[in-house]
Order: structure tokens, then sequence, then C-alpha cells
């Protein structure tokens, strides 16, 4: 079994024994060999023939005939036989061949007694990114969120710092200091007696000692005087 390419040449090449080199060679479509069709034949020399996209041409130094069929198309699939016409009956080879779809630019088509056509599995590579490239922006970003780290920490502490120093800086007013307003001094008045000999109480009238006071200010002592 033969595989053509779509669109592409196939070259069929039929071998035979010496002495039939100047016979009629021929190409012949058809799954029956009694009822196949002719595409095309030689006329028992070496001189290319041409029918349509067939091509068929002899070589009786190599005793071989060769069939190309050029531009394939799906309607190229099927049975084929390379034969010879000689007296009684002909001489016939059987080629089965089947058409596919090729791929490009991964096929290749081989010319020969047999054409294969050999499709090479696509191989897609492919580049890692560079690891470099990647490391040189991303040094940047973590230097950038570190510093951000280390000011927000050292703004705290020192905000921190700040309100402890200040609390500390306040001073509670003393306990032995005078408070605001008017602070008043007083004395106490004691009403004092003589007694004077009986002999002199009708002479004598009491004497008192009176004290008198004043309010101050702040910072004034108090100032007696005697009446």
């Amino acid at each position: 079994m033969l595989n053509a390419s779509l669109g592409k040449t196939l070259s069929v090449k039929c071998q035979y024994k010496a002495g039939y080199h100047n016979y009629v060679k021929y190409w012949c479509k058809g799954s029956d060999w009694g009822s196949c069709t002719y595409v095309v034949k030689t006329d028992g020399t070496e001189e290319e023939n041409r029918v349509g996209r067939t091509v068929i041409k002899d070589n009786h130094t190599e005793l071989e005939f060769t069939v190309r069929m050029e531009t394939i198309t799906k309607e190229d699939a099927g049975i084929y036989w390379c034969a010879i016409e000689k007296y009684a009956s002909d001489l016939n080879w059987k080629v089965n061949i089947t058409v596919t779809i090729e791929l490009p630019p991964t096929s290749m088509t081989t010319t020969g007694s047999i054409s294969t056509t050999s499709t090479f599995p696509t191989e897609t590579t492919q580049r890692s990114p560079n690891k470099d490239v990647d490391l040189i922006i991303l040094l940047p970003v973590l230097l950038g969120l570190l510093i951000l780290i280390l000011g927000g920490t050292t703004l705290l502490m020192w905000k921190l710092k700040k309100k402890k120093v200040t609390k500390n800086s306040k001073v509670s007013p003393s306990s032995d200091q005078a408070t605001d307003g008017t602070e008043v001094a007083y004395t106490t008045v004691i009403p004092t007696r003589s007694f004077a000999p009986k002999s002199q109480v009708s002479e004598n009238t009491e004497k008192v000692d009176y004290a008198s006071f004043r309010f101050s200010t702040l910072n004034d002592q108090p100032i007696y005087a005697n009446a």
C-alpha cells in the first residue's frame, strides 16, 4: 500500500525481467484486473507519455518503467495495476494507493519504487523566562518594602518615646503650695479681768483687754493692735 499526500506528486516504479523492454507498458485503475481502466501507456520505446496529470516513462537499461501522478487529489485513491502487454495474457502487479492530507511543513515525499510520506512529529521548544531578568525586577520591589517597614517601625518608636517624655515632664502640684484665693489670718480674743482688792472695787472700774484683727491677703502677716 502506498500513501500519497494530497496535492503532491507520487512516483511508482514497476520493474520487469529482461526480454520485455520493447513491450508496451501501461497503468490502469480498478479493483478488478479484468475490468480495470487504462490511465496511460507507453508505445514500446523510452519516450515519455502523458495523459492529464499522469506520466509514464520506460527505462530499458534499468528494466523498469515509472508512473508519475502529479497534484494528487482524493479521487486518485484506489487500486491500480502495473501491466505489460504480451501475447496470451498480460503481466500485472497490484498497487493500492491511499490519499492523506499533508500537514505542512512537516511532510516529505520520497520518490522510488515504493513512495511513502514520512511525517515527523513537531517539536515545540518553549524558552523559559530569563531568571536573571526576573531577579533584577524583584530586588527593587523587595528593597522598597523593607524600607517602608523600617521607616514605619522607626516612626512608631519615635512617637512612643516623645509621648513618654512629654508625660514625664509634667510636674504634679506640691502639697505645700498655697491654693489660689484669700488666706484669713485670725486670732482669739481672750478677755482678761483684773481683780482689785475689795477696798478698791469701789474706786476702780473693770479693765478689759481687747485685740483687734483684720483680714489679710496672701503673704501678709497678721497685725495686732491693743485697744
